[in-house]
């Protein structure tokens, strides 16, 4: 059941989802931002699970999504607008992320969790961005152990895409989008990081027909329960916002090295190329004691297909 969190200095209420305390003094907690359409319902499956593995997820409804505020007249303008300046789409990601960094603090303090325990910032797909503006913005004291890179989409880090490569958000009807964004996909040895070992396309038909997209094996009430309309931050797919995307990765990057905070750069072994390309990028960028895990015959929706399969790999990254 979503709960409700107020940030009266903000003006703003985030909904969220929590696991609840496992039955242990100490334990992990791991904050989830979600991503593109799908929201925090995503990850429901993770939480019959988690207690028994010491863990506790908190999955935080980004602005615009159900039972959180909606964006403001001017942050919406920023992320839409196509004049909107280099200077306002950095002060926008800063702003939509030092949110997130409040939210984050006050519910560290509101669900009084364990200061031994391992504590992490995960962001999935394009909720990368947004975790990432987050970390920049947060406070010591919330003392995060591990920053989570899960399933980034390579060009919402800033990076460019292979040449000839169509990005398939900008060239797919979203219905075959979600198709191909929950297509589980054949590559080769992804112990190269070469990106001539992936699949590397926008065409739904070439990905494998068995497991078949996730998208095609939920029913209406599931489907109902997790996407959400396409929201003003699908403008940060376009091109003009690369720069401002490239400047808040390496600043959030560059952050957890100068503060000790441990870089995971984590991916399907069946994902898409690009978020393949993505988790490359990030554990080649990250400084440091960085970890790459990519996880056997996973896609981009392990959350759903594959519940027990990821949370064992998150739980190993944290240790």
């Amino acid at each position: 059941m979503l709960r409700s969190l107020h940030l009266p200095q903000e003006g703003l209420t985030f909904s969220y989802l929590d696991s609840g305390t496992p039955n242990a003094e100490s334990y992990a907690t791991i904050f989830i931002i979600h991503g593109h359409a799908f929201h925090s319902a995503t990850f429901q499956k993770l939480f019959p699970i988690a207690a028994s593995r010491g863990l506790r997820i908190v999955c935080i409804n980004r602005q615009g999504f159900p039972g959180s505020s909606l964006y403001a007249e001017e942050d919406a303008h920023a992320l839409q607008s196509p004049d909107a300046t280099e200077d306002d789409r950095d002060t926008v990601l800063r702003r939509l992320g030092s949110h997130l960094a409040r939210a984050v603090e006050q519910l560290t303090e509101e669900l009084a969790l364990p200061q031994d325990g391992a504590r992490a910032i995960l962001g999935w797909s394009l909720g990368n961005v947004f975790s990432l503006a987050l970390f920049n913005s947060l406070e010591a004291k919330a003392q995060v152990s591990h920053l989570i890179v899960y399933e980034p989409v390579l060009y919402l880090l800033g990076a460019s895409v292979p040449e000839g490569a169509q990005e398939p958000l900008r060239v797919l009807s979203f219905p075959d989008f979600l198709r191909w964004v929950t297509s589980y996909w054949p590559h080769g040895d992804l112990t190269t990081r070469d990106p001539a070992q992936l699949t590397i396309t926008s065409d739904p038909s070439k990905a494998f027909k068995d497991p078949s997209p996730t998208i095609e094996r939920l029913s209406l009430k599931e489907i109902a329960a997790a996407p959400d309309a396409i929201k003003p931050d699908t403008h940060l797919s376009q091109p003009r916002f690369s720069p401002a995307l490239l400047r808040l990765t390496k600043a959030a990057l560059a952050k957890a090295h100068k503060t000790g905070v441990r870089v995971v750069a984590v991916a399907g072994a069946q994902t898409s190329w690009l978020s393949l390309l993505g988790a490359w990028t990030a554990f080649e960028w990250a400084e440091g004691d960085a970890q790459l895990r990519i996880i056997p015959d996973a896609n981009h929706f392990a959350a759903w297909d594959k519940p027990d399969v990821l949370l064992d790999a998150l739980l190993e990254s944290l240790s």
